[in-house]
C-alpha cells in the first residue's frame, strides 16, 4: 500500500494519459495570441515591479517560445498531426 496522494498517473486505465500529443495550428496561434496578453499584461506598470508578476512574465515568456516552436515543427512536417491530436476544425476535415 503506497502512502501519500491518489494521482492521476496511478489510476487504472490512465497509464498513457501524459503520452506526447500535439495541437493544431488554430489552437496553438490561440494560445500564442493568450500568451502575448498575459505577458503585455503582467509586463505593464501596475504590475512589473510585483515579484510574482515578475516570475509569472518570466515562465509564459518560456512557454511562448515552446509553443512557437512546437508551431515550426509542425510547419516544417518535423511534427505531424494525426487523429490522437487535439485537431483544430479544418484539421479534423482533411
Amino acid at each position: 500500500h503506497k502512502k501519500g496522494p491518489i494521482t492521476i498517473s496511478v489510476r487504472p486505465g490512465y497509464e498513457h494519459l501524459y503520452e506526447e500529443y500535439n495541437f493544431s495550428f488554430d489552437m496553438l496561434f490561440e494560445m500564442i495570441d493568450e500568451l502575448n496578453r498575459l505577458i503585455s499584461k503582467y509586463s505593464s506598470d501596475e504590475w512589473n515591479t510585483k515579484p510574482t508578476a515578475i516570475r509569472l512574465v518570466e515562465i509564459l515568456t518560456e512557454h511562448l517560445a515552446s509553443v512557437e516552436k512546437e508551431l515550426e515543427e509542425i510547419h516544417t512536417g518535423q511534427r505531424k498531426l494525426t487523429i490522437k491530436d487535439f485537431l483544430g476544425p479544418d484539421q479534423r476535415k482533411k
